[in-house]
């Protein structure tokens, strides 16, 4: 599969969300006129749009800097891991708790289906 350039990237994520290239602008509180220069290719993207992007698509800003080649890139399952992570760093700690007792419970889950040798947890 080919590498998408940041910019088609930016796009894709975009169509996903159904944003135009004026709600990034209001919701990343960027200029009209940034983004449709950093679309057209016309700019490389700052640092701030690179975190004004991670803030409009609720993505850690290491996942836009990666897509945008300013830093290297991890293997896929890192990346998920990394997104993870900083969703788990936003929600309050019983919400995080939440989530670690939905995980263990899909571990089981997937354990009993035979498709996963497990690995020791910690326990709650």
């Amino acid at each position: 599969m080919k590498k998408l350039s940041f910019v088609e990237w930016l796009k894709e994520e975009a169509d996903k969300k159904g944003l135009s290239q004026a709600e990034i602008a209001r919701k990343g509180s960027l200029s009209k006129s940034q983004v449709s220069r950093v679309f057209s290719m016309t700019i490389a993207p700052s640092q701030e749009f690179i975190l004004a992007i991670s803030r409009v698509f609720q993505l850690s800003p290491e996942v836009v800097f990666i897509k945008a080649g300013l830093l290297p890139e991890r293997n896929e399952r890192n990346e998920k891991i990394n997104e993870v992570v900083h969703i788990l760093e936003q929600l309050d700690e019983e919400n995080q708790s939440d989530v670690a007792e939905y995980v263990r419970l899909r571990l089981e889950i997937q354990e009993r289906r035979g498709n996963y040798e497990a690995k020791t947890l910690p326990a709650k």
